[in-house]
């Protein structure tokens, strides 16, 4: 390295500069026009070789030329860290993070509601045309970049299945509206945890948020739903003029002139 310094990796070389810029060459052809995709696999094996191999040399050559004082140095390296951005702080296991996490976001419930039986309500339509039209409104505001749910299915089948047939979402929907049923498969989902920014502990569970990925089919019945009770909720006059929160075609504007 022409200018090295203490903070420098002592295992890097020239031809590993040089194959690192290979590979992101040939990795910036195939993003641009799809080309090279064998040129790219292939310097990019010859470079994470060629780093793996540098990294031992060095550090067998590090231990072999050790000094007394240099032990010290090598149990700094070698040691099991433990990230300190885990919520619920050291644990002894993995089993024992997991209870705290649980016990934190999904604390115990004192006295339960019982299971009551479910109540069957006719909420579906037979217009099948309004029904494909709404399916339609509720897939347009679903990006195809969403995270899928547990069953890893995105947007972008129910998409491409609109596109061939129109009818198969519409109807499997539709029955579970006139049927009051929901499939416990469909209510399944995937807990992410991510931490929230600025926090000064991050071994303190409530410096982390859940977020819940849903199954998509799930959440494309649950927008056909929210727009038949947002249409009732206007025809019916339930909600008060001059809300703004939780509305379409409201906003601060609408806000400020209700004052």
């Amino acid at each position: 390295m022409k200018r090295p310094s203490r903070w420098s990796k002592a295992w890097w070389t020239p031809d590993l500069m040089e194959m690192r810029r290979n590979y992101t060459t040939a990795a910036r052809r195939v993003r641009r026009d799809g080309s090279g995709v064998q040129e790219r696999d292939e310097a990019r094996k010859a470079y994470r070789k060629t780093l793996l191999k540098r990294k031992k040399e060095y550090w067998d050559d590090f231990l072999a030329k050790a000094k007394k004082n240099d032990v010290w140095m090598v149990h700094q390296f070698t040691k099991v860290r433990v990230p300190n951005r885990v919520p619920g702080g050291r644990s002894n296991s993995p089993e024992a993070t997991e209870q705290t996490i649980m016990t934190h976001f999904f604390p115990p419930a004192d006295d339960p509601a019982g299971m009551l039986p479910a109540k069957r309500h006719d909420l579906g339509v037979s217009d099948e045309l309004a029904m494909i039209d709404e399916v339609s409104v509720a897939l347009s505001k679903c990006s195809k970049k969403s995270a899928a749910g547990p069953n890893q299915v995105p947007y972008g089948v129910s998409k491409g299945i609109m596109l061939v047939n129109q009818k198969i979402i519409p109807a499997l929907i539709n029955d579970m509206l006139v049927w009051g049923i929901h499939p416990p498969m469909l209510k399944e989902s995937i807990g992410v945890i991510l931490p929230k920014p600025n926090k000064n502990d991050y071994t303190d569970c409530s410096s982390f948020r859940v977020i819940a990925l849903m199954q998509t089919f799930s959440k494309i019945a649950e927008r056909v739903v929210n727009n038949r009770l947002m249409k009732i909720v206007y025809e019916s006059g339930l909600y008060c003029i001059n809300q703004t929160g939780s509305l379409p075609h409201r906003s601060t504007v609408d806000a400020a002139i209700s004052l």
